[in-house]
């Protein structure tokens, strides 16, 4: 795979530059969307589903960058669901703990992971955050 399009917001943009930890968690989640492990079939429209897309990403960050899938945060102890993968990052006087959301369905579900991603760096669960899309050209092969 290969990364089309980046968004990084300014509070983002203002840690990737003020901290290692972040820009060690940013290029574990570029690294592990290059380089995805797996097979995706591309020979005919809606032959994928959502977990081949997002499977070889998740097996790289959890074997090679030691990342965490379902992670529950304290903000979603009773509804909501866990954050796809986590993973905490430490530095001789601090921990950063990133959330990835990976969105491959609808509209819906695009603004259920981003909003859990918000609450989640508001309520101090998570302190830096990020969401894979696919982007339009590769809708055509999901179902």
């Amino acid at each position: 795979m290969h990364i089309s399009k980046i968004y990084i917001t300014k509070p983002a943009q203002s840690l990737l530059l003020s901290s290692k930890s972040a820009q060690n968690a940013y290029s574990e989640i570029t690294s592990s969307i290059t380089n995805m492990i797996g097979n995706i079939n591309n020979s005919s429209k809606n032959c994928n589903g959502v977990v081949p897309i997002k499977e070889g990403c998740y097996q790289l960050l959890e074997e090679q960058y030691e990342w965490f899938r379902e992670k529950p945060l304290d903000s979603f102890s009773e509804k909501g669901g866990p954050i796809d993968v986590y993973k905490e990052f430490y530095n001789e006087s601090s921990v950063l703990r990133v959330g990835l959301e990976f969105e491959t369905g609808n509209i819906s579900s695009a603004h259920r992971s981003m909003n859990k991603l918000a609450i989640g760096i508001v309520n101090n669960d998570i302190d830096f955050a990020a969401l894979i899309m696919p982007v339009h050209n590769l809708s055509y092969y999901l179902t």
